[in-house]
């Protein structure tokens, strides 16, 4: 309302429970104060105020009289990443659990995502796995127990067995890919066999 009898009139009919920011327990201190309308609430001091409602009433007021005390931003800078995360309830301790529980945030991140009118990007420059809280193996709790451990670490340490023997990567499991685009650049380098004895090529006769 740009009319400053209009404004006037309806402030003065108005409660001061109508502001924004003015709370119930808030309302009950004014009201006692004699503070009834907001008009009421424009007329005090820019002290007392702010004696009663902390610097933050003081802008409400300030706002009211037309003073701007926070910048109008209409155009939000454009998100840069999503995450959904949460403490469980109770400790997972089943494959099943962890499998439903990142579901159910992947689903909620997406929802997120399409509400905000956002897409993955079209190129991804890095990506990366964290492992964190680790314990010795002979210490592992009983996290994976519906799963075969043992055959499962004989497995591994088969492969890092092969892998140290002929190289890195020599086996890998099949979700990383055959042509690993996106490898970091080192990663993808060629071999280095005059400049550096380790990646000399050998050769075995078998």
């Amino acid at each position: 309302m740009r009319d400053e009898a209009r404004r006037a009139s309806y402030y003065a009919n108005q409660t001061v429970s109508m502001v924004w920011g003015i709370g119930g327990k808030t309302v009950e201190r004014l009201n006692r104060l004699g503070v009834v309308s907001i008009a009421d609430f424009m007329r005090m001091t820019h002290e007392k105020v702010r004696e009663l409602l902390t610097v933050t009433g003081a802008r409400v007021q300030a706002e009211l009289h037309g003073q701007s005390c926070l910048p109008l931003n209409l155009m939000p800078p454009p998100r840069q990443g999503i995450a959904v995360a949460r403490t469980f309830g109770q400790m997972a301790s089943t494959w099943t659990a962890l499998r439903e529980a990142v579901a159910a945030f992947a689903t909620r991140a997406a929802e997120k995502l399409r509400a905000e009118g956002l897409e993955a990007g079209h190129s991804y420059f890095k990506a990366g796995v964290m492992l964190a809280n680790l314990t010795p193996a002979r210490q592992q709790g009983q996290m994976f127990t519906a799963r075969d451990t043992v055959k499962s670490a004989r497995a591994m340490a088969a492969i890092d067995a092969v892998n140290a023997r002929f190289g890195r990567g020599m086996l890998r499991p099949a979700a990383t890919g055959t042509t690993m685009t996106w490898a970091s650049r080192q990663a993808r380098h060629s071999p280095r066999y005059t400049t550096r004895a380790e990646e000399m090529l050998v050769a075995k006769a078998f």
